[in-house]
């Protein structure tokens, strides 16, 4: 009988908990989550990385970097994604004959998975993700025909308010490359950006009461 009474007590306290995590959880998604849309436009400002070609050489070089935003918040984490039309300049070296070089830009479409952290009351955030890069014109020569690139991406973002922030963001090239070495073209961008959230959706009341358990 003591074997089975302790079964019991066991059991019980495991359903207990589970009931505590449960409704802790539900009340966590409850307080905190959050839809958000929103548009992003800014400057883009680095250059290209000749992998094959050690003669081809790349400055500094501006372009722009606009599109839409989706992200999704739980308390103070975020996941974000979206679509971005990005125009990575750069200063081609060595096919002008003057002294200036040549500006080009390599044309991608750009869809980005970035994990945020806020912090100090939701003023800042820090963001790491990958972006995932299609090209478009002019072509970078990607060996085996492969028109995509797979850049890592570091991100730290000023709230100004609930509605605009101000982004600070370093992207860096060839992740797929350091696997299969199948890029000929590498790009190391920073960009700065303002962001607008336009549409919000809270889908609970923010609430800090824990149900109580029975």
């Amino acid at each position: 009988m003591l074997i089975d009474s302790s079964l019991i007590i066991v059991k019980i306290n495991m359903r207990n908990s589970i009931k505590t995590l449960l409704f802790t959880t539900l009340c966590v998604v409850d307080c905190y989550s959050q839809l958000k849309i929103g548009l992003k436009g800014g400057i883009n400002y680095g250059k290209a990385i000749s992998n094959l070609y050690p003669n081809e050489t790349y400055s500094n070089a501006i372009g722009y970097r606009a599109g839409l935003t989706i992200g999704y918040k739980i308390t103070s984490w975020e996941i974000s994604t979206g679509g971005l039309l990005s125009f990575r300049g750069a200063c081609d070296n060595f096919s002008s004959q003057s002294s200036n070089c040549w500006s080009t830009h390599f044309i991608f479409i750009e869809i980005p998975i970035i994990i945020y952290k806020s912090f100090y009351s939701d003023k800042f955030k820090i963001g790491i993700g990958l972006v995932n890069g299609f090209t478009g014109s002019p072509p970078i020569n990607l060996i085996d025909d492969r028109e995509f690139e797979v850049d890592g991406e570091i991100l730290l973002a000023w709230n100004i308010t609930k509605r605009f922030n101000l982004e600070l963001s370093y992207l860096f090239g060839g992740i797929a490359n350091s696997l299969s070495d199948r890029d000929t073209h590498l790009f190391s961008v920073g960009n700065l950006s303002f962001n607008y959230t336009f549409f919000k959706h809270s889908f609970r009341k923010q609430s800090n009461k824990v149900p109580k358990l029975n």
